[in-house]
């Protein structure tokens, strides 16, 4: 199976991962859903099994990087993958009456 993304590994934090918020496999213009808006970014993410759920805060960290759908996120020494293998994860965004999923992607976590 082929990951979306790679280059993460066990253990490790501080570094800044970015993704494409995608619908329907579209890259969405993320504009109206700022941060300074009050909306609020998490990318939750799924370990194989045993299932482990970690949530991540996240956003768009520029105007830019909203009209591009570019979303970023860091592991931390509290929350980082913990285990290798494929995860799942999926962007969701929330604000006033919004509650938005980006499509599921792959993560590929080595040791």
């Amino acid at each position: 199976m082929m990951a979306d993304l790679k280059g993460l590994n066990v253990g490790e934090f501080g570094k800044t991962v970015s993704l494409y918020c995608r619908w329907n496999g579209i890259v969405q213009d993320l504009s109206n859903y700022s941060t300074s808006a009050g909306y609020v970014y998490m990318v939750k993410c799924w370990s194989p099994k045993p299932v482990k759920e970690i949530s991540f805060p996240a956003g768009p960290t520029s105007t830019a990087n909203e009209a591009a759908g570019i979303v970023q996120f860091s592991p931390s020494s509290d929350k980082y993958f913990d285990r290798p293998g494929i995860w799942e994860g999926q962007i969701f965004i929330e604000g006033p009456g919004v509650y938005i999923k980006s499509d599921r992607f792959t993560i590929e976590v080595g040791e």
